[in-house]
């Protein structure tokens, strides 16, 4: 399958997961109003691989995260997340990975009344690339892009009500690169940093 017909794919699965939350959430006209609806958030981000073929073969990568959401209501967001991780010794081979993962998506936080602490979940789909000599990607290349999806929880400490603590996000990250066996690597991804509300 090459990447234009993956990427039409992508899009017809994306208009699928957010035409619903999007009809609801503008026929909910009653619903309550959210102060600062716009996000942006920057995380400290660590990923957990099991890249080669058979057992874990895991390893880790670290890098860093960039998103931003729109909040329809309390209970609603839609998000965009850019994800970088790297590392110099994928499965001690002294060989440089790197993943670089562009995902769209839906966030439903649970805010409690009298409390700071704000518990949610999302759901992303998207695409990653790998790049770096691991990569088993055909021809000898040096870089692979894929589709991917990553689903998980998290917790946010509001600080004020312009800026948040995201104090952890956790999240399994599903990539399906070449790795002369399933084809399939199950990754846990970690992240905390802060978040900015306008």
């Amino acid at each position: 399958m090459n990447v234009p017909t993956i990427t039409r794919k992508l899009c017809a699965l994306i208009a699928v997961v957010l035409a619903g939350p999007l009809i609801a959430a503008a026929q909910n006209a009653s619903a309550a109003a959210v102060k600062n609806p716009i996000e942006i958030a920057g995380t400290f981000t660590y990923v957990h691989t099991n890249a080669p073929p058979g057992g874990c073969g895991c390893f880790a990568m670290y890098g860093a995260s960039g998103s931003g959401a729109y909040y329809y209501g309390p209970h609603f967001a839609l998000l965009v997340d850019i994800s970088f991780a790297h590392t110099g010794n994928a499965d001690n081979t002294a060989q440089a990975l790197s993943f670089t993962s562009y995902h769209f998506g839906v966030r439903v936080p649970v805010p409690f009344k009298h409390t700071r602490f704000v518990p949610f979940g999302q759901a992303l789909v998207g695409l990653t690339r790998e790049s770096g000599q691991f990569v088993q990607a055909s021809a000898g290349s040096q870089s692979d892009t894929q589709v991917s999806a990553a689903g998980g929880a998290g917790l946010d400490y509001r600080l004020t009500p312009h800026l948040t603590l995201r104090a952890l996000q956790a999240e399994y990250l599903l990539t399906r690169f070449p790795n002369g066996s399933n084809g399939r690597q199950n990754n846990l991804r970690l992240e905390s940093g802060l978040a900015v509300r306008f």
